[in-house]
Order: C-alpha cells, then structure tokens, then sequence
C-alpha cells in the first residue's frame, strides 16, 4: 500500500493506488532545456475528515488563507520511504482534493539570477594599487582565490579605444615588463572573472543536500572562468572593492548549470537518502561495472525500441553578437588538396613555402614571403554534413593568434604566436575619450554574456619572460608545447568531443534500446540512481525510463524500464 506522510509525521487518509515515471534527463536530445533530477506525479484523494484537517481545510470558500504547501513530505511504497518532496494543492471540493508531489531538490534554484547569489560579499582593498598587486597575486596563485585577473584581447571594449596604445586592444592589460596589470583612464578596462567550481558551490550553498562536483577533478578544470565585462573602473579610479555580483550574468542559476552540462555532457544525479547531487561526466559512467542484478526480477524478454535519432555532430552554439566568432567564421578555408601537411607554431619558421594545418593553433597558415593566418577552425566533431547538430550552449572564447612584435614594439619580425582569450564585444565602464581636449565622460553599459576559458598560469608569451598570465581554450603555451588536458574546441586530440563526448555518443548510437518488465523489490527502487549501470542476463544497460505501473505485494513493484545497452 501507499502512504503519504507529512512534514509534521502525520499520514493522509486512503492513499489510492500511485502509478509514475521517472525520466533519465541525460538522454534528452534537446538542448538541455530540462534540468535533470526532478520528477513529479498527481494524487486525488478523498477529502475525508482528517485529510481536511491535515491539508488546513482547501476545500472552504470562507478560508482566507492561501493552500499551504508542504516541503519535506515522504511517499512510502509497502512501508518503504521511497521518494521525498513538496506536496501542492491543485483543487478542491467537498469530496476530493487534487495534490502534487514534486521529487525535485533542486527546486529552489530556478529563479535565482547569478547575480543575486550569495558570492562572498565585498572583498576591500586598501588603494587601488592594493587592487592592482591582488590582481597579480590571483594570477601566481588561482586556486587561492574565488577568481582570477588574466588579460583577454578586446578591441571593442570601449567605443573610442586609441590603437595606438596597446592596452586598447586588451580587458585586463598586463604589462610584461613591469610585470604588473596597468590601467588608467585612457583604457579603463580592469576585471575579476569568477571561477566556474565557485559559482556552482554557491548555486548549491543553500540546498538541504550535498553538492559533489565530481566534474572539476583536475587543477586545469578548476581553473575555468566565466567571461564578463563589468570594469573596476570608476570616474575617481579603481574601485577598491570588489564584488562578484557586479562581475556574472543575470542568467538564472539553473540555466547556466544546463549550459555548462551540456557542453561537457555532464549529469545530475541526485540520492534522497544520502541527500547528495552529483555532477558526473558522462563519459566516466560508461565503462563503470554495473551497479545492480535485475536478471532475477524480469518477468518477460526485452522488447527492441527503435533508436533515438543521435545529433551527427556537436558544436558550440554560434553568438552573434561576438564580432570574434563572425571575424574567424568568415575566413577563408583553403582546398584540403591545397594543404601541405599538419605542423606546429614553431614549425612555420622552417617549412617550405605552401599551406600548412597547424595544430596547436586549430588554424591555417601559408607560408611565403610572410606568414599569414588563413582559417581559425570553430571546431564541430566529429564531422559537419550537415545533418543534425547538438549546439551546446556556455559558448567558449575563441583565442586570437597575431604576432606579439606590434603590441610591444620589437625591432624585428617574431612569428611566436600569442593564444588568449579574443572576444570583440563593448563592456560596461566610464571612461574619458583619449586625446580630447575637452574631454568628458562617457559610461557604456553592455550585458555579459555566458561565455567560457581556462586559465593557464604564467607562461612566456611575448619572448623572454615567463611573467605573463595565460588563459586559452586550447591547451597549448605559445611555442605549442602541451600545457593541459582540455581543449575548448570540439575537434582535435583533447577537443570536447573527445575528451567528454565521443564514449557516450558512440554508446548511443551503437547500443540497443530494448524495453522490458521487471517485478523489482521497492529496495531496489530506492538503491537505484539513474548513473548506475543495471545487469540482465549477460547486457549491461543505462535506464531511460521507469514507469512504476502498481505494487503487487511481498514489496515488489511491477516495473517498466526503457533501457539502452553499453555495448
């Protein structure tokens, strides 16, 4: 039998027979629209005369009072707890009340903006040098601090930007000699840019269960920031505090934790009783042993489904408003007959003349009487043919690729090639127009956009100094030697498809959906979590779907389960 037992420890009266499905999210073929680890079902019960007392009588014209609704409520199956949730009142009359019990503990994150979150408040500093010195220590040191200040090349920051100086071209100037972050009011541009792990730690801060993020397991992930545009440049200076709140999107928390599962294909799972939510790459789950026997419980053969029409290829979603990604989309790709080989950075100072694939660059180049940039790749894997394509949202920064020896005035040519985070968008900051006589001061005000990169370390960037903050999507210094593990572009050895996709992707499209019936025991309901792999007979399976049709006594449940194979 079914019971409903309330916050207080009370029951409701004459329970009916419950029937529900429970929906695995990460097999969605949408755009992640639906945040996974939620659930819900109606009951219509009896307004009998303790279940009138019990819900604060709904069924009264005279009540003046809204119908409560009841957080922290248990559904028990044969006297097992087997889900736990708010319940809701939907209608009522003198006879019957309709409720809703929605399983879902991440409920109260879905209309919280990122900047409202509790962000750690105001960080004072003493100066503005004392700001510029914190900047740089961010940067010795990321993991120390819930942000990091790192150059990103951004001549579009600001509307009358003086190209003769160099740090026009930069958010977050940083000057190799000196060795320290430089701003003033020719180019105001000066921001922190929050660290990814911290937001999704404050996302969750305030939820009854325990948030695992099980995705940033590395130092170099940890490091991943999101991108904004709000500078600490004020009319009398630097600000000399900072708050994140100034420095994220106004997307709802939720919304972004979507965007970022779905270019890194990353679940959510949640478990009631140890009351933890997961965040779990994919990827991980596939080659896992499988966490429970069902080969007993099955009470038919399995019933082959037709398979889900899988997206050919993935990208990130194209951002129109970033004149970066138009600017590389536009180049020129050459004939693949035209290309010469796949080199890296330092090799184009010794090929022959010709067309080369450079690597670390996820560019062209030709070769000749000077080196030029051809193509920038934007990166879709594993193929574009034009057929169904999964655009991941959270889109990465590209990385710009120029010559350094025109930003600081080498006396001869250098084709080392700098990689940073390239966005051509305004910001929001009050600035004085450089070389006006009179000058006055304007405020631009720009919305941030969810976009993504990693922060490196200190790195030599611009040629005998290894004093230089690097963030790049790609996991290349700027001599191409590998630095990392994780690549923001979609193709390539450590590209997105790769590194988080290609496990998953290929099970979906090779494994075998089938259906089958089980009379599973309700403590195997409750052990179940949709990252578990279940055995039966000599397949292993991920579940799609549970359909719990009715108890049938002994504390079993006749149970459908749609369910795709691993091999």
């Amino acid at each position: 039998m079914w019971k409903i037992q309330l916050p207080t420890g009370e029951y409701l009266d004459s329970v009916p027979p419950l029937q529900f499905e429970l929906n695995n999210q990460v097999f969605s073929n949408s755009d992640s629209s639906v945040l996974p680890g939620s659930f819900s079902f109606p009951v219509d019960l009896d307004l009998t005369p303790a279940n009138r007392r019990l819900l604060d009588f709904p069924d009264l014209v005279t009540n003046s009072r809204n119908w409560s609704t009841y957080e922290g409520c248990w559904v028990y199956a044969d006297g097992v707890p087997l889900f736990y949730g708010t319940l809701s009142i939907r209608q009522a009359t003198a006879r019957k009340v309709s409720i809703t019990i929605v399983a879902n503990p991440l409920a109260a994150l879905k209309s919280v903006p990122l900047n409202t979150l509790d962000l750690g408040g105001d960080r004072t500093f003493a100066s503005a040098a004392a700001v510029k010195t914190h900047a740089k220590d961010t940067a010795l040191s990321p993991l120390s601090y819930d942000y990091i200040f790192f150059p990103i090349f951004n001549p579009d920051y600001i509307d009358h930007p003086d190209y003769s100086q160099p740090k026009s071209y930069f958010q977050n100037f940083y000057d190799p000699v000196a060795g320290a972050f430089d701003v003033d009011d020719g180019y105001p541009a000066l921001m922190p840019f929050a660290r990814i792990e911290y937001v999704l730690e404050q996302i969750f801060a305030a939820q009854d269960f325990a948030f695992r993020n099980r995705w940033q397991s590395t130092d170099e992930l940890r490091q991943a920031v999101l991108y904004n545009n709000r500078s600490l440049w004020t009319s009398k200076g630097i600000e000399t505090t900072i708050n994140l709140q100034n420095h994220v999107s106004d997307t709802p928390s939720t919304t972004l934790l979507r965007k970022i599962m779905s270019g890194f294909n990353l679940g959510l799972f949640t478990r009631i009783f140890t009351r933890t939510i997961d965040l779990v790459p994919l990827r991980d789950l596939v080659n896992r042993p499988p966490a429970h026997d069902w080969t007993p419980y099955a009470i038919a053969g399995e019933v082959l489904e037709g398979r889900d029409d899988q997206p050919e290829y993935l990208c990130w979603k194209t951002d129109d408003s970033d004149g970066a990604f138009q600017w590389y989309a536009k180049q020129v790709k050459p004939d693949t007959a035209d290309v010469l080989g796949t080199i890296t950075t330092p090799d184009l100072l010794t090929v022959p003349d010709g067309i080369y694939y450079v690597e670390d660059q996820h560019a062209y180049f030709s070769v000749g009487a000077r080196i030029k940039h051809l193509y920038t790749t934007l990166g879709c894997a594993p193929t574009d043919t034009g057929k169904r394509v999964f655009e991941a949202e959270c889109m990465a920064l590209w990385d710009a690729h120029h010559g350094w020896e025109s930003f600081v005035g080498a006396a001869t040519e250098n084709y080392d090639m700098r990689k940073m985070p390239h966005i051509r968008m305004q910001g929001t900051v009050s600035y004085e127009v450089p070389g006006d006589p009179d000058p006055e001061q304007i405020s631009t005000d720009n919305a941030i956009p969810d976009r993504l990169t990693i922060y490196r370390g200190m790195y030599d960037v611009w040629g005998g100094t290894d004093d230089y903050p690097l963030a790049s999507g790609l996991p290349y210094d700027t001599d191409g030697n590998t630095i990392g593990a994780v690549s923001l572009r979609w193709d390539g050895t450590y590209g997105m498809y790769e590194t988080w996709w290609r496990a998953w992707h290929q099970m979906l499209i090779a494994g075998k959906h089938v259906t089958q019936t089980f009379t599973l025991p309700i403590t195997e309901l409750v052990k179940f979590s949709f990252e578990d792999k279940v055995r039966v007979v000599n397949m292993d399976y991920f579940v799609k779907r549970l359909r719990v049709q009715k108890l049938i006594g002994r504390g079993l449940a006749l149970v459908e389960a749609s369910m795709v194979s691993t091999v």
